[in-house]
């Protein structure tokens, strides 16, 4: 079974250093079908719900035939909890215990337009085994074997667009955990469970 590496424990704390609000961690393993596991983790603060994430695990990496692959699938953040860098706790936390559970990758699955900005600069990057597949289809369409200039822009272009439409991203888990690890560190303190 996929996340049997605890790192945070359900009714796990974190206080926000800025605000001093406490929010708690509920943890909700889901076991899925044919070696796909699913996690789900929601941040209360007492008994309002701010948020939640949903991260699919998967047996074995595409390439590599050792490794699982650990997906977020969803993350969802209540109105009155938005700019409290919740967000960027739960991605941490789920990407610890990715990390911690053989994962080597972390994918992200079409991230919204106005959250891409934030996993760009944690280092995620179109999963490069699908762009090479587009670029190739790309590439073909567009070029033909021509150098004209037109068709060279053309292409760019045209890459330009795959890659901000782009599906599938990921990040190496342990860069990320290095990237958030420090900002978690800044905005939340760990407090031992109830």
């Amino acid at each position: 079974m996929l996340f049997t590496c605890i790192v945070f424990c359900d009714g796990s704390r974190f206080q926000s250093l800025k605000f001093g609000r406490i929010f708690t961690l509920v943890r909700k393993p889901v076991k899925g079908c044919e070696g796909i596991y699913e996690l789900e983790l929601q941040l209360y603060e007492g008994s309002d719900y701010a948020e939640h994430a949903k991260v699919v695990g998967k047996r074995f990496h595409p390439v590599s035939e050792n490794r699982p692959i650990y997906i977020l699938s969803i993350i969802a953040l209540e109105k009155n909890y938005q700019r409290l860098s919740l967000g960027s706790l739960l991605v941490y936390i789920i990407n610890t215990e990715a990390r911690k559970n053989g994962g080597e990758y972390f994918y992200i699955d079409s991230p919204e337009l106005d959250a891409l900005g934030f996993y760009l600069r944690l280092g995620f990057i179109p999963d490069p085994d699908e762009l090479r597949k587009k670029d190739d289809v790309c590439r073909l369409s567009t070029l033909s074997g021509s150098t004209s200039p037109y068709l060279r822009n053309h292409y760019l272009n045209e890459k330009l667009v795959m890659i901000r439409d782009y599906v599938k991203w990921r990040g190496y888990t342990k860069t990320i955990n290095t990237t958030l690890g420090v900002f978690v560190r800044e905005k939340f303190k760990f407090l031992e469970p109830e």
